[in-house]
């Protein structure tokens, strides 16, 4: 078994092979073989030359494709942490995955929308606010957040502040010295971008997330970038379509308890 921080480009035509046949439900797939490294992003291989399985690791979030009866894949499994998921994979990795931890896997929905009903006027009118000013996030900023705590969620997949400017991009409100909403580029690839929100627990109910995301979703408007908004609850859901937002349907998700 070999693990890798990044896809490079010896090894990324196999990975694109195995991966092929693996459901789209987000761009992380696509973000992490096309180059997107850092902070909790992994991945693994059974061989370095040629590969039959591989796993993605994003976060608490698992991709797996090849061969799930290899001797790696039963490693991988079993070595799972406590509360990750199970993202859609290739044939025969959940099953293999009930058979390994049984009661302990647990099936989930998370919910998918689409972007072609959006429209820049209706979006800019969101961002609009009597108290609070939307700004884009500027590399003094992104340094100041990448170092407070409450502000992690928004760089674990980037290992520095620049790193996150070079690549991604993001909108956020600030009151009292501090941010109280952000929206940000969780995963970045060449067509699209995965959306990364969260409100500071003393803001919240204010309708700030509204703000940042309308914000998010203008900038991905103009720069012709498919914003990849994937929801885990009914909320997030809910936030998806007040901003224009189509629902798209739903998929599967496995999250393994302790």
């Amino acid at each position: 078994m070999h693990t890798m921080t990044k896809v490079n480009a010896a090894i990324r035509p196999h990975l694109t092979r195995l991966f092929e046949e693996v459901r789209r439900v987000d761009v992380c797939i696509d973000s992490v073989l096309e180059g997107q490294a850092g902070g909790e992003i992994r991945i693994y291989v059974d061989s370095l030359t040629n590969p039959s399985s591989a796993q993605i690791n994003q976060g608490s979030f698992v991709y797996f494709a090849g061969d799930s009866t290899c001797p790696s894949a039963g490693q991988w499994l079993e070595e799972l942490p406590a509360h990750c998921y199970i993202m859609p994979s290739s044939p025969g990795w959940v099953q293999r995955a009930r058979h390994i931890h049984g009661g302990k896997l647990i099936r989930g929905e998370r919910y998918m929308f689409s972007p072609e009903s959006l429209r820049p006027g209706p979006l800019k009118e969101l961002t609009e606010h009597p108290d609070y000013k939307v700004e884009k996030i500027t590399p003094e900023l992104a340094r100041d957040m990448f170092g407070d705590p409450l502000q992690h969620y928004h760089f674990v997949n980037y290992d520095t502040a620049e790193q996150f400017m070079e690549t991604g991009f993001g909108y956020c409100i600030r009151a009292e010295g501090e941010v109280a909403a952000a929206c940000t580029t969780a995963m970045v690839c060449r067509t699209g971008v995965e959306i990364g929100i969260m409100t500071h627990p003393d803001y919240r109910k204010f309708g700030l997330a509204t703000r940042v995301a309308a914000a998010f979703l203008l900038h991905c408007l103009e720069h012709d970038l498919y914003p990849s908004w994937d929801a885990a609850n009914l909320k997030s859901k809910g936030l998806a379509e007040k901003l224009g937002l189509i629902y798209a349907g739903s998929y599967e998700v496995f999250s393994l308890q302790d």
